[in-house]
């Protein structure tokens, strides 16, 4: 965005500035200064300017720049002022001064003497002007995300000079598209919150090592021809950029940039924090928010759990002692897991497959060919196999001395004793359908 075109005329130009009368007093100066609202939101404002503005075009030019709402207003004494949300003054004088404004023009005032004096230095050399003419030095960067919240937002000719190839500090960027574009980019959005949270851990870092690695982002709109650069076709995409010299050297010698594996480690905040953590000049502080569902959920269940001992104490208590709960349950985890339920759940194995029947149609199959393979339907087929041997079993040992007579002890001592044989046959056909080559058989062949 260009402030000479906010006008027909030039107010820069050099016949006819400003600045060469002499005249100039104090009327002639902008004041930009920063008002409290209520809590912590302030308002900005700038007065002044001369009859060859216009400042709806300006405050056009401000709203797009700094991404904030603004207004003008009348004021009879100080005719039309430009109101900004937020404290914008070092961007505002950043912004005129980048465009040719000179500094002795510019006052800014209210809380001034309480910034860091390296902020408006290097929000003075991030404008573009100063971009093209001079290099950024690593205090001006640290000046920068300092007044930016953590994060520093890039354009095209800002990412080049973080990026420079003499840096002496290091920095992560974030390649995204959160807006300015006609397709709502779900990932970014998602991975947007997590990004800010481990910059903002950074913030907790003591300054020396603080200000020798930073947190940068750079939007599609902003920085398209980089995108093109970078051969990237989607995002989000982070970058890590080392040192190429000084300190940071000699704990981290490669100078090689990488890029964050999403497919890996997804977009949550620890994995990247853990990630960074192993280049950048100390370890990210980074610590997962308290995560109130879950604390809520305990402390739920807690809650329940005495209710319910409280009223149905003595039913739970018979429940747990029982010697058939115990019995049972054990039962159903050892045939769950001898069926090879955890073998087809690590493996992903699918419920059935489909061979070639004699017709030449395709058949389904649920029992998978060779030791090394098996179904979801095999697990099923296994384990109720397992289940009524169990039950055999259990009836041949409990319920068959119970009978009041010999003779129908006898007689169900056979039918279940041929129950095993049967169901002993099934499994061993089993076998055989898994490899022909075994050698075993019982009834079925």
């Amino acid at each position: 965005m260009n402030v000479q075109n906010l006008d027909k005329s030039d107010p820069f130009a050099e016949e006819g500035d400003l600045l060469d009368d002499d005249s100039v007093g104090a009327q002639n100066y902008l004041h930009i200064r920063v008002q409290q609202r209520n809590g912590r939101k302030t308002l900005t404002t700038l007065q002044g300017l001369p009859k060859e503005y216009d400042p709806k075009k300006l405050l056009k030019a401000f709203k797009k720049e700094f991404a904030c709402n603004g207004v003008v207003v009348e004021d009879e004494a100080l005719g039309q002022v430009i109101q900004l949300q937020g404290d914008q003054r070092l961007k505002i004088s950043a912004f005129l001064t980048a465009e040719g404004m000179p500094k002795s023009m510019i006052k800014i005032h209210a809380r001034l003497m309480l910034l860091n004096l390296n902020a408006i230095t290097a929000a003075l050399a991030l404008g573009l002007a100063t971009l093209c003419a001079g290099q950024t030095t690593r205090e001006d960067f640290a000046a920068l995300a300092a007044a930016e919240g953590g994060i520093i937002k890039l354009n095209s000719k800002t990412y080049d000079a973080i990026t420079a190839a003499d840096r002496d500090w290091s920095v992560v960027i974030e390649l995204t598209a959160t807006s300015g574009t006609q397709v709502a980019c779900t990932p970014c959005l998602t991975f947007l919150p997590n990004f800010e949270a481990v910059a903002k851990s950074w913030r907790k870092v003591p300054k020396t090592q603080r200000d020798q690695h930073f947190f940068a982002r750079l939007e599609f709109k902003d920085g398209t021809d980089i995108f093109q650069r970078l051969g990237l076709t989607s995002a989000p995409f982070v970058n890590f950029y080392p040192a190429q010299k000084g300190p940071l050297l000699e704990n981290h010698p490669s100078k090689n940039s990488w890029s964050y594996d999403f497919n890996q480690h997804g977009l949550d905040a620890q994995p990247l924090a853990n990630e960074l953590s192993n280049s950048t000049p100390v370890r990210i502080p980074y610590s997962p928010p308290l995560n109130y569902a879950l604390i809520g959920g305990a402390i739920g269940t807690v809650f329940a759990l005495f209710i319910g001992y409280y009223v149905f104490g003595s039913i739970i208590l018979a429940f747990l002692s029982s010697r058939w709960i115990w019995g049972i349950g054990s039962l159903a985890l050892i045939i769950t897991m001898l069926s090879g339920f955890m073998f087809v759940r690590i493996r992903h194995s699918p419920y059935g497959g489909t061979v070639r029947g004699p017709n030449g149609q395709p058949t389904a199959q649920h029992i998978a060919g060779g030791y090394q393979n098996q179904y979801g339907a095999e697990v099923q087929i296994i384990g109720a196999i397992y289940t009524l041997l169990a039950s055999s079993q259990i009836a041949l040992v409990v319920f068959v001395p119970r009978l009041p007579s010999v003779a129908r002890q006898r007689g169900a001592t056979y039918i279940w004793l041929g129950v095993t044989w049967m169901l002993f046959s099934v499994l061993v056909s089993i076998f055989k359908m898994k490899n022909s080559g075994y050698p075993f058989k019982l009834l079925l062949g």
